[in-house]
């Protein structure tokens, strides 16, 4: 699994006025400070893909610095997603423009179920053998049905979500690092009850996946980028930091990143771009 481009849009103006994590309360976005974090991540980014588009921020969009929601990209299908808050609907547009100056195919999932569908990319984890989509508060079985239609080669696996926003909220994928026909690579698995829900509903689709789990209290590191033979992992989670250089040091090399600010806005690592 290898990319060659990345597409990130930048911080806005009124970054502090999108959808927060209830349990940081009225904690404020410092938009100067999250602007400095996502510099350092375009810029580790860039050393990693031969193109990184960078999309403007638009200060009517609060949320739209989390880019990685408005679309899923499997081989060259873009599949334009609708977001269940109202006002992210508008983040799609100017990310489509960019998936067709890319020349890839573009899809709108809402053209693929005669019913109301919401789907957001950070509840799809494409490990380039399973879609597996988790089925919650931001994407609903409609985007089942549509995600199907829309890939009929691909085996889409439908996981249920309960408290948590998003799939790569507590599981992501690592790909295996030599070719293999029996192991596909590493989840990085949140060690919470949700966390070991989804191992479970992946284990019953598939043995080929190998588990580094991430300690219960430091859940949020369970959410790792990967990136041509780097993996980004969020700053200051240092035993989730030893777990991964344990069992991922002489394959990647590892890259630590302070995502402080988007924690605040339920944003990680995974949010801030889409890779293909």
């Amino acid at each position: 699994m290898r990319y060659s481009c990345a597409i990130v849009r930048h911080v806005a103006d009124t970054f502090d006025c999108c959808i927060k994590d209830p349990k940081y309360g009225e904690q404020t976005i410092l938009v100067s400070e999250a602007r400095r974090q996502h510099e350092e991540y375009c810029e580790l980014l860039s050393s990693k893909v031969s193109q990184v588009v960078e999309i403007a921020a638009d200060n009517d969009l609060p949320d739209c610095v989390f880019v990685e929601d408005t679309a899923v990209v499997v081989g060259n299908i873009a599949i334009i997603t609708h977001p269940a808050p109202i006002s992210r609907r508008q983040e799609v547009w100017e990310v489509e423009k960019v998936f067709r100056n890319q020349g890839l195919q573009v899809l709108f999932v809402k053209d693929y179920s005669s019913n109301q569908v919401f789907l957001d990319g950070g509840d799809v984890l494409w490990t380039g053998r399973h879609l597996f989509v988790g089925v919650g508060e931001r994407t609903n079985w409609e985007a089942i049905e549509a995600l199907r239609k829309c890939l009929e080669s691909v085996e889409v696996v439908p996981i249920k979500l309960e408290q948590i926003m998003h799939l790569k909220s507590v599981v992501t994928f690592i790909p295996c690092p030599t070719v293999g026909e029996d192991f596909y690579g590493f989840l990085v698995v949140a060690e919470t009850l949700q966390g070991r829900r989804v191992f479970q509903a992946v284990s019953s689709v598939s043995s080929g996946y190998e588990v580094i789990w991430i300690p219960e209290e430091e859940a949020y590191a369970a959410n790792v980028l990967y990136c041509n033979g780097t993996v980004m992992i969020p700053k200051e989670f240092p035993e989730s930091a030893k777990r991964m250089a344990s069992r991922l040091g002489s394959f990647y090399s590892l890259a630590f990143v302070n995502m402080s600010q988007f924690r605040i806005a339920n944003g990680a690592l995974t949010c801030c771009s889409i890779l293909f």
